[in-house]
């Protein structure tokens, strides 16, 4: 069975036909890859050499051990939805000359402020398929747009909610707003989500799956919608997302007891 191994100088569509596609590495790698694999519909399985392991299911004794039933493709699969975006300058250029995926994200798209790091003022719009722009203004420091994949990685860290990644939904999380009453927000991935900066004191970062990044300046807006490609990963066949959670992330463990502090000894 012709397989790919994770891609690095070359372009996805240059490599010959395969079944599947081998990445070793960590979560970090599995992103990359996913954006470029992204539309040739080839699933990809992660071999973790990082630390998490989150994407990256598979440890390599484990890729020996089920590879007769991976090679058989009876393992399960797990379609992922990815975002792409459009960058709209203030200057009426629009930035869409990239086709190489790096318009692309797996996990996220994020708009934070740059440089001396001062909240800026952005605005925050949402249009259905069927109706009107809505929109609103919030001060902060950025804003990270997430797909159900990426509701476990940056998104939770900055208090938003866990999705599972099978939905089809986008997750709007605020970064340190002035606001209490701005929260994370879950709407359908129909919708456009738009970001566009109202006011900045210097260039804010557009930063994709932590990977690729642009400045964006005062009035420059950016668009996040669902992709029209999606990726699949090849799941570990005894291993849930649930159990994924409560192993790597620790959700809803119990409290540790300090046996040290109990027994009176310091």
């Amino acid at each position: 069975m012709p397989v790919i191994q994770g891609l690095t100088a070359v372009g996805a569509n240059q490599l010959p036909e395969a079944d599947l596609g081998l990445v070793f590495g960590g979560d970090g790698t599995m992103l990359q890859q996913a954006r470029l694999f992204a539309g040739r519909n080839l699933p990809l399985l992660g071999v973790n050499f990082g630390k998490l392991g989150f994407l990256a299911e598979f440890t390599l004794n484990e890729l020996l051990m089920y590879w007769p039933r991976i090679a058989a493709g009876q393992v399960p699969l797990s379609k992922r939805m990815m975002i792409r975006l459009q960058v709209h300058r203030a200057n009426g250029l629009r930035n869409e000359t990239r086709t190489d995926g790096q318009l692309l994200a797996m996990n996220e798209v994020v708009l934070v402020s740059g440089s001396p790091h001062r909240m800026m003022d952005m605005e925050l719009g949402t249009r259905p398929p069927y109706g009107d722009l809505w929109t609103t203004v919030f001060r902060g420091d950025g804003a990270i747009i997430a797909t159900p994949t990426g509701s476990t990685a940056y998104s939770l860290a900055a208090g938003g909610p866990i999705v599972h990644p099978t939905l089809d939904a986008l997750c709007v999380t605020p970064i340190c707003t002035n606001s209490l009453g701005f929260r994370p927000v879950i709407i359908s991935a129909d919708h456009v989500v738009s970001l566009t900066i109202k006011h900045a004191q210097a260039p804010a970062s557009l930063v994709l799956d932590g990977q690729v990044s642009m400045d964006l300046h005062t009035g420059d807006m950016v668009e996040v919608q669902r992709a029209n490609v999606s990726l699949r990963l090849i799941c570990h066949p005894y291993t849930s997302y649930w159990q994924r959670l409560s192993k790597k992330l620790h959700w809803v463990a119990h409290p540790q007891r300090n046996r040290s502090t109990v027994s009176g000894h310091t």
